[in-house]
């Protein structure tokens, strides 16, 4: 059995849209502590459409693991220390 991504609560507008949802295998990735998957899945959301409001969902809920919106877990709690949006 794989990984499930969170689906988000409320307005899921973007989560339809989002590549990462697309299969199993792609969420197993966002969420893999194997070495280069962080890079491997931060290039799918360069890509994404929904790629702003991922970010956006992620840091208004405190998401501290997976890849979302393009950043770690690391890089998202590091925006939030330097008040970055």
């Amino acid at each position: 059995m794989g990984i499930t991504l969170p689906r988000p609560a409320g307005d899921d507008d973007w989560w339809k849209k989002a590549v990462c949802t697309s299969d199993e295998e792609c969420a197993e990735l966002f969420y893999s502590e194997a070495s280069g998957s962080a890079a491997r899945a931060k290039r799918i959301c360069f890509s994404c459409p929904a790629r702003s409001a991922c970010l956006e969902h992620a840091q208004e809920t405190g998401e501290n693991f997976g890849i979302w919106g393009g950043l770690t877990g690391h890089e998202r709690r590091a925006r939030r220390q330097y008040g970055r949006p």
